[in-house]
């Protein structure tokens, strides 16, 4: 299970994350983790994030290639 949000905050939701043949990655959620993420975008107020943690939210998710 994997936190969805800025490193080192609490995260806005979690997934469960399968990556096939290293190069497509498939989230998955329980019925929980569905009413979490759902719950995460209505009540949204993205206008007090700095946009620098955004940024490193982005990179967070970036898989290197596989080599």
């Amino acid at each position: 299970m994997f936190g969805r949000g800025i490193p080192g905050q609490k995260p806005f939701f979690h997934v469960i994350e399968f990556w096939l043949e290293n190069r497509l990655m498939v989230e998955v959620v329980s019925p929980q983790m569905a009413e979490e993420y759902v719950s995460c975008l209505k009540n949204a107020d993205m206008s007090g994030i700095d946009p620098a943690a955004i940024r490193q939210m982005q990179q967070s998710y970036l898989r290197p290639a596989a080599g």
